[in-house]
């Protein structure tokens, strides 16, 4: 029991750094058959195995099915309140995989309330990990930031360094999100900390990708550009480090598309195509990149196109957050391309959240558009209360512009009426 143990936890840990193939070693090293049909413990450990396999095959429905025999079996025969935690995380784990949020929200606030009764912060901390994935994805990102505020405290006390950084990771991107900036950074600052503590330089990296995500959102697309520039680099040029390489090529060619030269976005995309053909997860950006491209060049139509595509691709991935993001993208470019206001993709995109930054802002300038300088106002007035450090000093001098065409519209009316009504 001590050895399949063991074996189990090396498996997961060499599948969470993306290393299947030892994984997979492990686990076919594992006397599976002689535990099948032994005692209740011998047949969960059996089990928790039969379910990493089939992650590592693809096969997720054969997964939730070992994973849910398994909670059941554990609920009659061990009903230990952090072995059930450890099995609703595998659970949420699988399905993040499989992009189902309902079902990885409910699992994972299983495991948080276990890992509550019992006071343990590594298991409470790997719950936030999957909760803080979960709500960044799925658009949910005022749940995100309470989170990220009220895990603050027990940050420092977990020792899990994967789930922490998880946490970090996804925390600090729904922070930006939110215009909360400080805390954002001092989430980034933690990742960094992270890599010198544990000596890995993964941790150093996605501290980048949090950083190259706040300059983006803030539209910084040319300082976004260079440091996913940079980071690639430093990511070719370590041992043990190219797995992130893909998605830091990727998020390059996307803010190149947006803040660089065109040649340098277009052989960027190329670069993707090339590079990594059978890479399911690049798809949605390199059809991003290539829409900003095509609509820098002019060709409106073709840049709408490949940007709804990629809106679509996000969100079939279950990154909806992300696809809501690549709307706002096609509200702007219709905004500056059409006569009339893209009211149909603003009310599409509206009944998606319940409120984002970019997307009030773009309601302003839609209303503006139509001389509707009230419902312009308002919205930007929503913008300016929710969304903290985005608010910029020229989104304060277009609201009071708006201020003023309402206050010159007023006029007639303040010079008040005779007793005639002249």
């Amino acid at each position: 029991a001590l050895l399949l143990d063991a074996g189990l936890v090396a498996a997961g840990a060499y599948l969470d750094l993306g290393n299947t193939d030892a994984a997979g070693a492990i686990l076919k090293g594992l006397p599976l058959k002689a535990l099948q049909e032994s005692a209740p413990l011998g047949q969960l450990q059996t089990l928790a195995a039969l379910a990493l396999m089939a992650r590592l095959e693809g096969d997720l429905s054969a997964a939730e099915a070992h994973l849910l025999d398994r909670l059941e079996l554990a609920r009659t025969h061990y009903p230990m309140p952090l072995y059930l935690a450890d099995i609703h995380l595998a659970l949420a784990d699988s399905y993040q995989a499989a992009g189902q949020h309902d079902a990885l929200l409910a699992h994972a606030r299983q495991a948080r309330t276990l890992a509550e009764e019992t006071g343990d912060i590594d298991t409470l901390m790997e719950s936030y990990r999957y909760l803080a994935a979960s709500y960044f994805r799925n658009g949910d990102t005022d749940a995100a930031v309470q989170l990220a505020l009220a895990a603050a405290p027990i940050i420092d006390q977990a020792r899990d360094v994967a789930s922490k950084a998880y946490f970090l990771q996804f925390s600090a991107m729904s922070l930006n999100l939110r215009g909360h900036f400080s805390p954002a950074r001092d989430y980034t600052t933690a990742l960094r900390a992270l890599g010198e503590t544990s000596a890995d330089p993964m941790y150093g990296a996605i501290a980048d990708f949090t950083v190259m995500h706040r300059l983006y959102v803030q539209g910084a697309f040319t300082e976004a550009y260079r440091l996913a520039s940079s980071t690639r680099s430093r990511l070719e040029s370590s041992a043990g480090l190219h797995a992130a390489v893909p998605a830091a090529l990727a998020f390059e060619a996307i803010a190149a598309s947006r803040g660089a030269s065109l040649d340098t976005a277009g052989s960027l995309i190329r670069l993707l195509e090339t590079r990594y053909p059978d890479d399911m997860s690049l798809p949605a950006p390199i059809l991003r990149a290539r829409g900003h491209v095509a609509l820098r060049n002019k060709q409106f139509t073709r840049g709408l196109q490949f940007l709804r595509e990629a809106e679509a691709a996000y969100r079939q991935a279950g990154m909806r957050a992300v696809g809501n993001y690549v709307g706002y993208e096609i509200i702007e470019s219709r905004l500056a391309g059409e006569a009339e206001p893209p009211w149909d993709d603003i009310q599409r995109l509206s009944a998606l959240t319940d409120f984002d930054y970019p997307l009030a802002r773009l309601q302003a300038q839609a209303h503006a558009k139509e001389s509707n300088y009230l419902g312009a106002t308002a919205a930007l007035e929503e913008a300016r209360l929710r969304g903290n450090d985005l608010w910029s000093d020229r989104d304060q001098l277009i609201l009071e512009e708006y201020r003023s065409v309402l206050a010159m519209a007023d006029v007639p009316n303040s010079l008040g009426s005779g007793p005639d009504g002249t």
